[in-house]
């Protein structure tokens, strides 16, 4: 009797202690927060362009979290992801950054939202045996002084670093840098680029300026020239080589040749359309070659309302140099493409290249729906159709399709990939120094299709996930029994 009241008065202490110390790790998991991101893009750690942002915080910048609680279990966890990430832009705060959450209940908080701009959306879940449906509010608002500003919809699978660092940084901006973007010659003008624009306006001011001197090259940042397509006088390009030669930055966007006929009968063909702007890239050592790259990897386009056709002149890039300006970089939508080479002695950093399976063709490039590809046409690879260049002085981006940043103009206006919007707003971000938010355009965009992981990993992936948890539970129960029976035999012993 005497020895069960000293087993029960010591089951009781190991108690108090297991909970003494569960209440010391919560206090301390609160006072050292620190998560561990295992994802291969590091989309939950915070990048230091988002540090140093909100490191230079002078004001106190309200965020209000408008997320529905009561939400099927993966929009919860999302929910709570976001939540978390929030909590570490506050800690680097230095306390100017203060985070409300809000679970929109009442219609008090609901009208809030929507007064916002951040809609009630719906979400579906299978239960049993039947489809159900609820409203939700996930998004966010910004508040620093007078600005402001609204995510209004941060779902699961979207980034969520790079839109909240946008906002903060898009309220904390009082004056953005000016970016020039060359006209007179007959360039593809602003009001043809609204995705362009939208999205470069919270860093960047652009202003078309033409090469007359009346107005300063000095004045910006860096120069955008978006398909010139007639001569330039040597005056003009002796501005853009004395701003190079004083730190600017340029970025060209050529194609170098032009859609001819499909008109009575003829055939619809590009040729070669050389311009002043090929003999002074060559100066630099910049060649634009007279043919066109075509790639396995393509685009399909409608040929008519009921059929889609791959048209290999259309390359996807998805194979990037090492450089801050593919940083993030998922794809990039071209057409009609030159393969470009360098012969300088600065630095000249391969951007864009095309797969493993792709060819090049000289010009005229004659146009085929009916045309039989084969595969052994396919026998070149890595072909380069955008490099940056650096040298002692000068910067300088090339991309050899002059419309690839375009949405054109009236009912012919399309959207284009968000891709080719990033490649454009970082060869800005280093041309013209800043590059902050460089890394996290497109950060957690990149996807892995688990078809194209080799059978081998895919099958090992597919048992650890399955076998794993049965181990960890088998190991734990050996472990148990083990202690139990040690446990035993201490006392078999002790009762002799």
């Amino acid at each position: 009797m005497k020895s069960n009241i000293n087993i029960n008065s010591g089951f009781g202490t190991k108690a108090i202690m297991v909970v003494a110390i569960l209440v010391l790790i919560n206090i301390l998991s609160a006072m050292f927060y620190k998560r561990i991101d295992l994802t291969k893009d590091h989309r939950y750690t915070l990048s230091e362009g988002t540090k140093t942002l909100v490191e230079n915080l002078n004001e106190v910048l309200t965020i209000k979290a408008y997320m529905s609680k009561d939400v099927p279990a993966e929009i919860d966890n999302h929910r709570r992801e976001v939540l978390n990430i929030l909590q570490e832009y506050r800690e680097l705060s230095n306390g100017n950054i203060e985070i409300i959450e809000i679970d929109p209940t009442t219609d008090e908080e609901k009208n809030e939202a929507i007064q916002l701009g951040i809609p009630q959306i719906n979400l579906q879940e299978q239960a049993k045996d039947k489809l159900e449906v609820q409203t939700a509010f996930l998004g966010l608002s910004f508040e620093l002084g007078s600005q402001s500003d609204v995510i209004p919809f941060l779902g699961p699978n979207q980034p969520i670093e790079y839109p909240i660092s946008k906002s903060i940084f898009k309220v904390n901006s009082e004056v953005r840098q000016k970016v020039g973007l060359i006209s007179g010659h007959g360039e593809t003008p602003k009001s043809n680029m609204p995705q362009l624009t939208q999205e470069a306006g919270i860093f960047y001011e652009i202003e078309e300026v033409k090469l007359d001197g009346a107005k300063p090259l000095s004045d910006y940042k860096a120069l955008l020239w978006i398909n010139p397509s007639d001569s330039l006088k040597n005056d003009e390009f002796a501005l853009i080589d004395n701003y190079l030669a004083n730190g600017g930055g340029l970025f060209v966007a050529y194609s170098n040749g032009l859609m001819n006929g499909g008109q009575q009968n003829q055939p619809l063909m590009f040729v070669d359309n050389s311009t002043p702007l090929e003999s002074w890239l060559n100066s630099k050592g910049i060649t634009f070659e007279e043919s066109v790259v075509f790639d396995v990897n393509a685009q399909d386009v409608p040929v008519s309302m009921f059929e889609q056709r791959r048209i290999y002149y259309f390359p996807i890039i998805q194979n990037f140099g090492e450089h801050l300006i593919t940083s993030g970089l998922d794809n990039v939508m071209l057409q009609l493409s030159s393969p470009v080479s360098y012969t300088g002695n600065g630095t000249f950093s391969p951007l864009l290249l095309t797969s493993e399976m792709s060819g090049s063709e000289e010009m005229p490039v004659y146009f085929d729906l009916n045309k039989q590809w084969r595969e052994n046409m396919f026998n070149e690879k890595s072909l380069i159709v955008g490099g940056a260049l650096q040298t002692e002085n000068e910067k300088i981006v090339v991309v050899a399709n002059g419309e690839f940043i375009a949405n054109g103009q009236g009912q012919n206006m399309q959207r284009i990939s968000p891709g080719n919007i990033n490649l454009l707003l970082n060869s800005m971000d280093w041309l013209s120094g800043n590059t902050e938010l460089t890394e996290l355009r497109g950060k957690g965009m990149t996807t892995v299709d688990i078809k194209n992981i080799e059978e081998g990993k895919r099958n090992f992936y597919k048992y650890l996930n399955f076998l794993l948890p049965l181990i960890l539970i088998i190991l734990y129960g050996i472990f148990r029994f083990q202690a139990k029976k040690a446990k035993r035999l201490k006392w078999k012993e002790m009762s002799l």
